[in-house]
């Protein structure tokens, strides 16, 4: 039995120290600039793009550039949440300036 454990516990340890490959960050953090990008450009087109979405977009694809990639994919989460709070801003007051007292 307790050769069971330790085999699984090395078994364990290999597995998460196992190296991965560069190529695959770099893969990874590049689909989630792709995700972001697109993201910013449907609340850009809404009229409703905020300036922190592309700046966190700027900051992605810089980090990328330098090959930080896991700084590359927490700048384009951020991105991407904001880019989806901005469509969802926009979705809001495509119904919401109906329902404000005009200013005359």
């Amino acid at each position: 039995m307790p050769r069971a454990i330790i085999l699984l516990i090395c078994l364990g340890l290999t597995r998460t120290f196992a190296p991965h490959s560069l190529a695959d960050d770099a893969a990874s953090a590049a689909a989630l600039i792709a995700k972001a990008e697109a993201k910013y450009q449907e609340s850009e087109t809404l009229g409703f793009a905020w300036r922190n979405a592309n700046l966190a977009l700027t900051e992605a694809r810089t980090a990328h550039d330098a090959q930080k990639y896991s700084e590359a994919e927490a700048a384009a989460r951020t991105s991407i949440e904001l880019s989806e709070a901005a469509i969802i801003q926009a979705r809001h007051e495509a119904e919401a300036w109906q329902t404000r007292p005009p200013f005359n």
